[in-house]
């Protein structure tokens, strides 16, 4: 929520940084949690940047390209939200009993 608000408000001042901002922004936290050592760190990791990567590709190819932040906001944000409701999904799986 922290990184949606820090958006919104980049957004709002004009900055041309939203994207780089959501997108250090959610790496650095998904990073944070795989050095605290969170189960199944490495893949939640990687199909978090995964998922990430493909919805911003289909939210791209979905909102015409009028240069607005506010859609390059939207766009980021959805993309920030699917990238951590994935990292917190894998990393909630159980182990595996063998």
């Amino acid at each position: 929520m922290f990184l949606l608000a820090v958006g919104a408000c980049a957004a709002a001042l004009g900055w041309e940084t939203v994207s780089l901002t959501l997108l250090i922004g959610t790496v650095w936290a998904m990073l944070d949690d795989v050095e605290q050592g969170v189960r199944h760190r490495w893949p939640a990791f990687v199909s978090a940047l995964a998922v990430g990567w493909g919805v911003r590709r289909l939210a791209r190819a979905a909102v015409p390209g009028s240069g607005s932040l506010w859609d390059e906001f939207c766009v980021n944000a959805l993309c920030t939200a699917a990238a951590l409701v994935t990292f917190v999904g894998v990393s909630r799986l159980r182990w595996r009993r063998g």
